[in-house]
């Protein structure tokens, strides 16, 4: 590898680097960063003689990274971002009059229910600035994260499925707990749920495909046990739509029941049984945006209304 030295490296080719791994295409890339794709090319070009390695390869529908750019995306987006921060001054942001956008992913769909609670205190302390949800799979958390296709992410996860590097930051937001909802007028609503009680009724589970049981059911049979599944939905919302209507008890993560806790349709009462592994509600986020002071803002905000919304049992 060709040396580098401190006075000569131009730090503006790790700007074009990034903008390509991050848009996957030189033309892209060009145009975030408002330069010519000859421009572009030629740092690209510049960066691969100092590294020794292609960095990227043409494919037909724009470039793909090497192993190599691969290994050191991370660390260079990691010090850029932290570069970038260190020239911010915290005092300078003010929620009030903030423009910019917050962008959270999440592990269960079923976590946007919390979304109006969240926005109503966001609009509330900083009504110019706005909110993006999307969905991202257990296995794309670092990939989410990594090439800031969401600035934290609000996941319910057992710990031991976590090995999380040290550039991934990480705070438990609440410990969970399993909870049965079932109609107000259930023959077993206003009492608590024995294992007895459990297996007695229909149940319904979410899920996609063609499942017919989950862990649950893995559990029970170890017990000699076994419950009823009566309906089998792809949906959160069939819990809104269904059980009130039927004798269905589901059984859910208490953070994803929290709609139904005190509704006057539903009865919620702890699961009978506890996870197989202990899981937590989780906000992570890159270590390049510890000091960020609006990401710094916006993770409290998340804070304070898990706080304020969970019930635990």
């Amino acid at each position: 590898m060709n040396s580098i030295h401190n006075g000569k490296f131009d730090l503006n080719l790790l700007v074009v680097f990034d903008a390509i791994y991050r848009t996957g295409s030189i033309t892209r890339a060009a145009q975030s960063l408002h330069l010519s794709q000859s421009a572009v090319s030629h740092a690209l070009n510049r960066l691969r003689d100092i590294v020794e390695d292609p960095l990227f390869i043409k494919v037909p529908k724009g470039v793909v990274p090497s192993d190599y750019a691969h290994r050191i995306a991370p660390s260079l987006q990691f010090s850029l971002e932290s570069l970038s921060t260190v020239l911010v001054n915290e005092k300078d942001f003010d929620p009030a009059s903030a423009s910019s956008t917050v962008t959270i992913g999440v592990s269960q769909m079923d976590q946007l229910l919390l979304l109006a609670p969240l926005f109503k205190k966001m609009g509330s302390q900083a009504p110019g600035m706005n909110l993006r949800v999307h969905p991202v799979l257990p296995e794309l958390f670092l990939d989410a994260l990594d090439k800031k296709h969401v600035d934290m992410l609000c996941v319910i996860q057992s710990l031991s499925s976590l090995d999380l590097p040290n550039r991934i930051r990480k705070t438990c937001l609440f410990e969970d707990d399993l909870v049965c909802v079932m109609s107000a007028r259930h023959p077993l609503a206003g009492k608590a749920l024995t294992i007895d009680g459990y297996v007695s009724t229909p149940h319904l589970i979410m899920a996609t495909g063609h499942v017919e049981k989950t862990w649950i059911d893995d559990l029970l049979t170890a017990k000699g046990l076994k419950r009823r599944v009566g309906l089998v939905a792809p949906h959160p919302s069939a819990v809104a739509h269904v059980v009130p209507q039927s004798d269905l008890v589901c059984t859910l993560a208490r953070s994803i029941a929290l709609p139904y806790v005190n509704h006057p349709d539903f009865y919620v009462t702890a699961a009978p049984f506890s996870w197989n592994e202990p899981h937590e509600g989780l906000l992570m986020w890159h270590g390049r945006s510890d000091n960020d002071p609006a990401q710094r803002w916006a993770r409290k905000l998340i804070e304070e209304v898990w706080q304020e919304s969970y019930q635990p049992a």
